[in-house]
């Protein structure tokens, strides 16, 4: 039998540790430049989506590329769009495009999170490298992908659903489950043992599946919603810690997707967006209008 979702995975950040362990990122944030922070956060997001709007969804995005790029199958990644020199490469001067048209485009293609909110759930995990001292048991990719994959399988047993899982190919190879996507798999199958494991066995998800992302605008919008939950980190993460803290400050593009993130009587912490470790556990949930 055909699953009824499939959740999209993509990730943003660095797979592996850069900096050196150091306490006093944690007793004194503060004091550590903007450039610790990128290399700190590791993030993996999922676009769970009904196989019946998978379509609606494609079709939509194609549309977004045809009248800025006159081509339905132009790759976007957050890398590109964002990054001056990927820009330059891959859109502005193979379009021939100006600044501004791009820009216009990111607003537009980010827009499909709030125009797409009842048919596009969002779940995603940060994993704060600056906790970890023993690196050689807790690596970021695959304790933030089993934490994704749980809130997934508990996602369908609450709605009483199967899923297909769909990551990224991040490995460039004939056999798409070698590197990081065979320990993904090994994740999934419970063949790697992990620290904490809440889910013995992923009844609710029926397979996983690698699909490059240039072939695949769902897993390009996972991409986006990876980058714009790492930027939240980037900038504000702190401030998720901060039992003083009422109101977190959002980063724009983030605050676009909040409405995607998947609840539990109104609170987002643990359900729709985890971290790794939740040192604060403070219960932030969306605001009421």
């Amino acid at each position: 039998m055909m699953a009824d979702y499939l959740a999209f995975l993509d990730d943003s950040g660095s797979k592996d540790y850069q900096a050196p362990y150091d306490p006093r990122a944690i007793a004194h944030p503060q004091e550590f430049e903007r450039t610790f922070w990128e290399s700190n956060y590791f993030v993996i997001a999922a676009l769970i989506v009904k196989r019946t709007d998978v379509a609606a969804i494609h079709r939509a995005m194609a549309q977004l590329k045809y009248e800025t790029f006159g081509d339905r199958d132009v790759e976007i990644k957050s890398d590109w769009l964002r990054n001056p020199h990927q820009r330059a490469k891959h859109y502005l001067r193979p379009y021939h495009l100006d600044e501004e048209r791009l820009n216009r485009f990111g607003q537009q293609v980010t827009g499909l999170f709030p125009a797409f909110r009842q048919q596009v759930q969002v779940i995603a995990c940060v994993f704060d490298k600056r906790y970890y001292k023993d690196r050689e048991n807790n690596d970021p990719c695959c304790n933030t992908c089993q934490v994704v994959l749980e809130r997934i399988e508990f996602h369908m047993r609450r709605l009483a659903g199967t899923c297909v899982v769909v990551v990224d190919q991040m490995e460039n190879t004939l056999n798409p489950e070698r590197g990081k996507n065979g320990e993904i798999v090994d994740v999934l199958f419970n063949r790697r043992r992990m620290k904490h494991t809440f889910v013995e066995r992923y009844s609710h998800l029926r397979d996983i599946q690698f699909h490059k992302s240039k072939e695949e605008n769902l897993l390009q919008l996972a991409d986006l919603a990876a980058y714009n939950v790492y930027r939240q980190f980037v900038a504000y993460g702190r401030e998720w810690e901060k039992p003083t803290q009422e109101t977190l400050p959002l980063y724009p593009y983030f605050q676009r997707m909040v409405g995607n993130l998947i609840t539990k009587d109104g609170q987002i912490r643990g359900v729709g967006l985890c971290k790794l470790p939740d040192a604060a556990k403070i219960n932030w949930g969306l605001r009421k209008k």
